[in-house]
């Protein structure tokens, strides 16, 4: 395939950037969002906004989504209808929604590839995620050289939903240590120690404890910024789908069950648009 359009759907913090990427790549690339916000920033980089999904899919020959939530993939994902499309998910989605829509699409005359970002907001921007693919062989080999464009790396995972089996146990890792972290500020809050020189200490002395998450999400915690990266809403849902995920495989009682019920707390608290640093509001209460 030389030189295919592409499409975007979802202008969110990853979304954005990716597209935008691609389109400084030479590609043509016409974008949808569920709301315009995006759409001034979209247009001033060279992007082309369609009026609707279907218009967006009908311009591309390989279309990107990026989306926050189950229902708004499946929602998306059902309007879609293009035979010879490949669609490229960049979302985080959970083992069984991923093969059940590479069934679905298949059977639709459509091909879905599991394209799963690793990397925060900023890495988007600078073009420095991480990306692990899987699926069709064919399709996954057309879709790489093009998604590197917006990615530091990338690589070939095989087997349809491996790539979300990959990402979803990532995120759970990484919230365990969310939670670690959050509530270990909290004691060292209520033990008298200072949390801004625990976090100074520990980032410094390089111990197992001073991890790359802990360096960039612990002097957050302490001042929540006002900037979001990653909304907790989305940190709880991906904490959730590794909850089940562990609990589906034979380990209810796994950290990141407790993970997951901090993060319902703190969603519960209407911090969901918050920073997921916020996460530590929950922390505090608990």
């Amino acid at each position: 395939m030389d030189k295919p359009r592409l499409g975007y759907v979802g202008l969110g913090a990853m979304g954005l950037p990716f597209a935008k990427h691609l389109a400084q790549a030479g590609y043509e690339v016409t974008v949808k969002n569920r709301s315009d916000r995006p759409y001034a920033e979209a247009r001033a980089s060279g992007l082309i906004v369609a009026d609707t999904l279907e218009k967006c899919a009908a311009a591309s020959d390989i279309l990107f989504t990026c989306l926050p939530s189950i229902e708004i993939i499946e929602q998306t994902y059902a309007q879609i209808e293009k035979p010879g499309l490949i669609c490229v998910d960049n979302s985080t989605v959970p083992h069984d929604m991923a093969l059940r829509l590479h069934a679905n699409l298949k059977s639709r005359g459509m091909a879905y590839v599991e394209c799963p970002i690793f990397g925060s907001a900023q890495n988007a921007i600078d073009a420095e995620v991480y990306l692990i693919a899987s699926g069709d062989q064919g399709h996954v080999e057309t879709i790489l050289p093009i998604a590197l464009r917006a990615a530091r790396g990338a690589a070939n995972v095989g087997r349809p939903g491996a790539a979300s089996l990959i990402k979803v146990l990532q995120n759970g890792l990484g919230h365990v240590q969310m939670a670690a972290i959050a509530q270990t500020l909290v004691t060292a809050e209520r033990a008298g120690i200072d949390p801004a020189t625990f976090v100074e200490v520990v980032s410094e002395a390089g111990g197992m404890a001073s991890t790359a998450l802990f360096k960039r999400k612990a002097p957050q915690m302490l001042e929540l910024p006002e900037q979001t990266g990653a909304k907790l809403m989305i940190a709880e849902k991906d904490a959730k789908e590794a909850a089940q995920l562990t609990q589906l495989h034979g380990n209810p009682d796994a950290l990141i069950t407790h993970a997951c019920k901090l993060y319902r707390q703190a969603v519960d608290m209407g911090l969901g648009e918050r920073d997921f640093a916020a996460i530590i509001t929950a922390a505090r209460k608990g």
